[in-house]
């Protein structure tokens, strides 16, 4: 039971950092449309 609380706290964590990583670099692409 605890370990289910864990890996749900876990994904939402992971969830987050992986959404401020992408967002910066779908900004950085739809700035640079030239860019390779």
């Amino acid at each position: 039971d605890e370990d289910m609380i864990k890996r749900k706290s876990y994904n939402l964590h992971d969830s987050k950092t992986s959404l401020a990583e992408v967002k910066p670099k779908f900004v950085g692409l739809c700035s640079f449309p030239s860019a390779p």
